[in-house]
Parts: structure tokens; sequence; C-alpha cells
């Protein structure tokens, strides 16, 4: 792919074009006025004057606006701040001196019969000037950058808490399977004719999961406590379902003030049940117990004959969720006939209030 190629426009940004020439008229004026108001009383030195703010000041202000976008191209300011910072304030100088003394000396050309090489000593001369403006320019160029990055920084990061926000927003609602709600009311549906006191401590347990869900939308993490009272509801209801099919093991305690993401435990059970085979000649088994400050969960490993094409997108989503509360990832292994899944636990201040 062609890149693109510097244009006028992009190196007087964020002035249009004919902001950029209007400048260039009247801050030449300005500056006479300010430094020289004699050249005002004589048309030949108001000339000199004006050329000399004009070609000056467009020399600078069009050559460091084009080092900075070539820069932008080498290295920005997200990949390397403190080298982005060093390398420009270099390129600054740099530019600033050397477009000063060939400017210098082409006016001094211009302006007097005098050979190019007494024009270039003049040029020279003015080093000490070059660096001054130099200094002008890299101290203007650091407060502008720094205030303008600092603020791009702020709005990066309310736009990322914001697509977060929604992130675990969407995340929570697609974690608890629509499916697993429609088996529910089908369980629900049977039971209401067999047992009632059952069928009433089915409810109590489905809305005890749903209203969990409900509270923990607004939390990047939750106290372990409350994702293990939710996961014993949870069991509940798959024991329902599957009776002696299924056997899940728990073995938690939640002694410790610990933390978790929400709806992670519930997620990895339902993976399990979700892509295994679960019958009377083949019942599962799924263990869940904490150990080295990690949770585990872990199956029989017995696929389904039949699986359904799978995108991966819940353990995906789960462990960029861990990704971004702790230096300590996901992980998950098959071997000896299991497949085990652990997540860590998490410190307080983690949380969002």
């Amino acid at each position: 792919m062609k890149k693109k190629s510097i244009s006028f426009s992009d190196i007087t940004k964020p002035l249009t074009v004919r902001q950029f020439w209007a400048l260039s008229v009247l801050t030449p004026v300005f500056f006479i006025g300010l430094t020289w108001p004699n050249a005002f009383n004589d048309l030949s030195t108001f000339l000199r004057a004006f050329s000399w703010y004009s070609i000056v000041g467009i020399t600078q202000s069009l050559g460091h606006s084009y080092n900075a976008i070539l820069l932008d191209k080498w290295i920005t300011w997200d990949e390397n701040p403190k080298k982005r910072a060093f390398i420009s304030v270099i390129a600054i100088v740099i530019y600033s001196v050397v477009a000063y003394i060939i400017v210098a000396a082409l006016l001094a050309l211009f302006w007097y019969d005098i050979t190019f090489k007494e024009a270039y000593e003049i040029g020279v001369k003015g080093i000490w000037i070059a660096v001054k403006i130099s200094s002008g320019f890299a101290l203007a160029f650091a407060t502008i950058t720094f205030f303008v990055n600092w603020r791009k920084s702020e709005l990066k990061m309310e736009r990322l808490e914001k697509e977060l926000a929604n992130y675990r927003y969407s995340t929570l609602k697609n974690q608890v399977n629509p499916h697993f709600l429609f088996n529910s009311l089908n369980v629900l549906t049977d039971l209401v004719h067999e047992d009632a006191d059952l069928s009433e401590k089915y409810i109590q347990q489905l809305s005890k999961i749903y209203r969990y869900i409900l509270e923990s939308a607004n939390h990047r993490i939750v106290p372990l406590s409350a994702e293990v009272a939710f996961i014993e509801s949870y069991i509940f209801l798959l024991k329902i379902r599957f009776g002696e099919k299924l056997k899940i093991n728990m073995d938690v305690d939640t002694l410790k003030k610990e933390y978790i993401v929400p709806v992670a435990i519930q997620m990895l059970v339902e993976n399990a049940v979700k892509h295994n085979q679960i019958t009377r000649d083949s019942p599962m088994e799924i263990n869940i117990f904490k150990k080295d400050h990690r949770i585990f969960v872990q199956n029989r490993y017995q696929p389904k004959v039949k699986r359904k094409n799978s995108t991966g997108t819940g353990l995906l989503n789960l462990e960029q969720q861990f990704k971004e509360l702790s230096n300590k990832a996901m992980e998950i292994s098959q071997k000896n006939g299991f497949f085990t899944v652990s997540v860590p636990l998490l410190e307080k201040q983690n949380e969002e209030i």
C-alpha cells in the first residue's frame, strides 16, 4: 500500500492554510512594532525587517512541523515518550541553528553587495541568536506537547474506561448462556407437576442467580464468598436438571478476604457442562477447589460425539478480564483424562467501587 505523502495542510495543522499565511503576515508586523518601531518610518527598512521576521518565522515553524510529522512515523509519543522528547529537542536545536544560518546568509547576500563567503560568515555570527530561537521553540514545544499529550492521555483513559464498562456489561450479559435459562424453565415446567415444594426452592435459587448477576454487573471483582454462594445456587439447579448423571464437588473456604471476577466460576462450570457428555453411562464429575491462591474447576474430559461449533469467546473474555486485573494469567490444561482451568484470586484494591 502506497504511503500518503505529507501535504502543506498537514504541516500547518491545526491552522488552515489561509490562517497560516494570515498569521505569517500579521506576526512580523506585530514583532516589528514591538522590537523595531523605527522601521515603519522607512519603506526599505520596513521591507527588510518584514522579510527577516517573515522568512525566519515561516522556515522555523514549517520546518519544526515537518520534522514532527516525520518523527511521528518513526517513533510516537505513546511508544516511548522520553526518547521521543529527547530526539525532538535535539532535532529542534539542530534545525533551528542550520535554518537560521542559511536564511541569514541568503538575506545578507540579497541585501548587500557581498560575496557568498562573507554572507556565510554573517550567518555564522548569528549562531547565538539561532540558539536562543531554538531554545524558545524547544521550550514552547515541550510545554505545548506536554499539555496536548496529557489531554490526549486523559481522553484516551476516559474512552478506555467507557469501552471497558461496555465490555464488562456485555460480557456479564452473555456469560450466563440464554440456553441455561430456557433449560431451567423447562425443568421448572416439569417440576411444578411433580413436586410443588421442590419447585418453590428451585424458583428461589433461580431468583438468587439472576439477582446476583444484576448486582455484580457494576463491579469488576466481587468477594469470593459471594461468588461461592452464587455457585451453590447454580449447582442446585444443575443437580435438579441432571440428577445422578452429574456430580459436583466444591471445596472452597471463604474465611479470607479474597476476590474474583463475577460469574467466573459459573462460566467455567457451564463450559464443562456444555462441551462434555453427561449421561447415565458417562456421568460427569466436576471438582471446584482452591489451591495456591487460585480457584480450580476440573472435569473429566469426555467431549460430546457431535460437538457444536464453539467460538471460544467465553474463555477468551474471561481471560481478558483477569489480564486487566492481575499479573497472573488464567491457566488451562488437559491431561490424565481431566480438563482443568484455574483463575487467580484478586486483591481488594483492584475492585472498582
